[in-house]
Parts: structure tokens; sequence; C-alpha cells
């Protein structure tokens, strides 16, 4: 996925229609013929793909606010048509939209149609949020690394970069990671037991060259004070306004949680105290599959008083600096 492709898109893509128009259509991405928008009948938005060849979607994703249905057009192409039911999603469902044209443009065929599916799926959470409120460990842990991708990352990368890096929101096994080097990241606030929590094996197995474990202490501020998970995710949101294709990889990233959070838990400011990085070396204390055969999952914590010899700094720049 290109991003500076985004030059090609309207910032609303149906700007130009005033009319219900489908089965025609303007084109959604000059970049690639196959992307489409329009207006049906119902005076519905629609964003539609044209693919030649046959195809079948495998499974038709779930989505309350948009209606999706594939089709054979009878001059040998395949469309793949979403229409947008819920008209106040307008500019959710443009930025879905440019971000599924992204996507899914190096693909074809069915592999594109699957594609397609997967990543629709994936924007359920941004376009009907449940607010149904994090856990209190989901949400200090959230916290932490949104607060780690905005103010601390960001003083070593560019955000651009930044970004790409953050693949724990992913499922991946740690929470962010740089070439040859993964950060995994813990968050305890003020008031709690100072164990650092582990909730899988492997959250500290080794998949890169060097692997580390930044602790970070956080606790209730002001409002003057303090950051929000609201104030967080705007601001990044804002600060990638002038590249649509990874602001929306971020929105699509953090939306998996934010969609969760409750109004109380979105404007709830809390601020860091400090933090400790250290490097998961030979001998640090852990649970792994590699070090555990057997053992089929586990939760667990470390005190950290018993790992000041893996410490290597408080500072991630300086940390980097030493990578280097």
């Amino acid at each position: 996925m290109d991003a500076n492709n985004l030059k090609y898109f309207r910032d609303d893509p149906w700007e130009n229609i005033s009319e219900p128009n489908y089965p025609n259509g303007q084109r959604l991405y000059e970049a690639d013929r196959r992307f489409w928008v329009a207006v049906n009948d119902k005076q519905q938005l629609v964003f539609f793909i044209i693919e030649k060849g046959n195809y079948e979607l495998e499974k038709t994703p779930k989505l309350s606010s948009i209606e999706i249905l594939i089709e054979p057009d009878g001059a040998g192409n395949t469309r793949l048509i979403c229409a947008l039911v819920e008209p106040e999603l307008r500019d959710k469902f443009a930025l879905v939209a440019k971000d599924v044209a992204l996507y899914c443009e190096p693909f074809q065929g069915q592999q594109l149609i699957r594609t397609f599916n997967e990543r629709m799926i994936s924007w359920a959470d941004f376009l009907k949020p449940s607010r149904s409120g994090l856990t209190y460990q989901e949400f200090i842990g959230f916290w932490g690394e949104m607060y780690f991708l905005n103010n601390e990352f960001t003083k070593v990368f560019p955000l651009e970069e930044c970004i790409g890096f953050w693949i724990g929101i992913l499922g991946k096994k740690q929470d962010f990671t740089v070439n040859d080097v993964a950060i995994e990241v813990k968050t305890t606030k003020s008031g709690d037991p100072n164990v650092i929590k582990i909730s899988s094996m492997e959250q500290l197995e080794q998949i890169t060259p060097k692997l580390y474990l930044a602790h970070l202490h956080i606790n209730d501020a002001s409002e003057s004070s303090g950051l929000s998970l609201e104030e967080m995710f705007e601001g990044c949101r804002t600060n990638l306004e002038a590249n649509t294709g990874l602001q929306s990889e971020f929105i699509n990233k953090a939306s998996k949680l934010y969609s969760k959070a409750n109004e109380e838990q979105l404007h709830k400011k809390m601020c860091l105290l400090q933090y400790e990085i250290y490097e998961v070396a030979k001998n640090f204390p852990k649970i792994t599959p590699e070090h555990h055969k057997g053992i089929s999952a586990a939760k667990y914590s470390i005190n950290p008083s018993y790992i000041k010899d893996y410490f290597v700094s408080d500072n991630l720049n300086e940390l980097f600096n030493s990578e280097n």
C-alpha cells in the first residue's frame, strides 16, 4: 500500500454526485480504475469495485451500517458493492473506502475479494464503536502504549514511521518492532502492586536479535497536566492528516481498543511518572514456549526488584542511540 497515492483521492469522494447515478459512477482512486463511488436509487452512498472475471465472496462481512453485495455485471466482470445504510457515517465511510482501495490495490481476482473481506471486517469497530468499556488492565495498558507511541517514539523517529512500528495491537508478540529491536510495553498505575504483568507465554519470546521490556509508571492527573486517550488519539490522527494512508492505518489499529473505551475512559487524564527499559537477555525471568515445553498457556508477574541487573536505560532515545 503506497500511502503517497492519497493525492489521487478527493476529501469527499461523492462531492460531485448530486443525483443517483449507480450503476455508473466516478473514479474513487485515480491510480486504479477498479475502484468507484456512486449514489444508488435509495440515495445511499456506494463504494464499489469492478474486477475482471467471476468471483464469490466466501463470507459476507456482517456490518450493521453497510450493506455488501457481490454480483456479476453481465460483461464478464464481478462487482463488489458497499452501500452506506447510515448517512451520518459519511466521513467514516469515506475513510474506509479510501483505505480499502489502497489496501486492496496490489491484489487481483479471488485474492482481491478475500482481502477486501478481511479489510472491511477490520473496520467494523471503527464504524460502530461498542463503547462497552475496557477492562481495568486493558485501559492502563492501552493508555501506556498510546503514550509511548505518541510521546516517546516520536522523539526518536518520525510519527509516520512509528505507526508501522506499532504491531502489538494487531496481536503480534511484542508491541513495537524497529528493525532488529522489539519492545514490549507494560504499564503500572501508582497504588497498584508494583509488578510487571505478563499475559501470555509469547510476550517475552524473543523473535528479534534484541528484545526489551519497557515498564511505565503512571498516575491519575489533573485536567491541565494529564493526557486522555481521546487527546492522544485525536492528536495522532490530526498529525497524520497530510497522509491519509497512514492516518487510516493508525485509526484501524487503534480502533480495536479505542472503540471499546467508554466515555469515562476516553476522557480520564493520566500522566507518566517515569519508565525503565530492561533487556530481556539470557536468564531474564520469563516463561516462554522455548523454556517451558509442555506448558500451553501461562500468565505471570515479574517483580522489578529482581531484574535490576537487566536495566539498560530510562530514555528511549538513549537506547536507540546506543543501538546505533
